[in-house]
């Protein structure tokens, strides 16, 4: 997450990318919250971490994708800027980049709820529920 939230620091006054920014770092920072969580949760009850590990997993990628995707979005703007490659090619970029902030980084908060529900819904489930 430091990576991401010096790149979203450094970029802040970019405007041109702060359609990709503003929305990376909010994401980010519920990575960060969500880790501060977990791992506090965790110390006390160990299930926790298992019960939300799949979920963190999920959330960290689709964050980290995010930050790609933003670069991507970057470079491409810097091509079109300076005339360079295939215009074509870097619009299809930056429109990609654009669906995957509209319709795929905000699944970020449905894994964050899911990651905080704690582990008594997955514990719950006796050994005989898994069948044989």
């Amino acid at each position: 997450t430091a990576l991401i939230r010096a790149f979203c620091d450094e970029s802040k006054d970019d405007e041109a990318l702060g359609e990709f920014v503003a929305p990376l770092q909010a994401c980010n920072e519920r990575w960060e919250e969500l880790t501060k969580i977990v791992s506090e949760r965790a110390i006390k009850d160990l299930d926790e971490l298992g019960a939300a590990s799949v979920d963190f997993a999920m959330l960290s990628g689709y964050v980290v994708v995010g930050y790609l995707w933003t670069r991507m979005a970057q470079a491409s703007q810097a091509r079109l800027a300076a005339g360079q490659g295939d215009s074509t090619f870097h619009e299809a970029k930056l429109t990609t980049a654009r669906f995957y902030f509209a319709r795929i980084l905000p699944r970020v908060e449905v894994h964050a709820t899911a990651a905080l529900a704690g582990a008594e819904s997955v514990m719950s489930i006796p050994d005989e529920g898994f069948g044989d």
